[in-house]
């Protein structure tokens, strides 16, 4: 059987543009492709806050807290019912701070650092001139927990007590006048 013969101008179109042509609509594919991942890229990236576990989940910086590592930290106080996520936002350049947590309602804030700090014994205290937040740290964790959070600082306190190497001794005031008990 014979095929039906192309014109001639076709065949001669097809053979001299034909590499081109596959060129231009590979090129043209590739470009649509990278605009499209692009765009979902910057869309993952903003985050809702109001939505709770949707912080953007990065450490502040590499390495793992000592004694206390945020996971550690963070199942300590999620079984006594805080939640707490990774807070990117509240990353700053203090280098000692490894991870920055906080809750889906604004009311606790918290950081790992890299090592034992403010030792054994837990520090609880409110400010003076600040009264609303009950901050407390203890060997390589702080806290800072306002009014409204679904817990009080006591479950906080409770979680502390049971980290490695914690004092059973009463809290204490950090070594400043500024610093009142709760």
């Amino acid at each position: 059987m014979d095929e039906p013969e192309t014109p001639t101008f076709y065949r001669r179109w097809a053979r001299s543009s034909g590499f081109v042509a596959g060129m231009i609509w590979r090129t043209l594919g590739a470009a649509i492709l990278a605009v499209v991942v692009i765009t979902l890229i910057g869309c993952s990236t903003d985050k809702d806050k109001g939505v709770a576990g949707s912080f953007d989940r990065r450490a502040c910086r590499v390495g793992f807290g000592s004694p206390v590592t945020e996971r550690l930290f963070v199942h300590s106080i999620r079984v006594r019912g805080v939640a707490l996520y990774r807070d990117h936002q509240r990353c700053y350049g203090d280098a000692r701070v490894l991870s920055a947590l906080s809750d889906n309602t604004g009311s606790v804030y918290c950081e790992v650092l890299k090592s034992n700090i403010f030792g054994r014994r837990i520090e609880r205290w409110v400010w003076r001139d600040h009264p609303t937040a009950v901050h407390l740290r203890v060997l390589n964790v702080d806290c800072d927990v306002y009014p409204g959070s679904p817990r009080s600082a006591d479950a906080f306190e409770l979680a502390f007590r049971l980290f490695p190497g914690v004092s059973a001794q009463p809290t204490a005031l950090p070594n400043s006048s500024q610093a009142i008990h709760d």
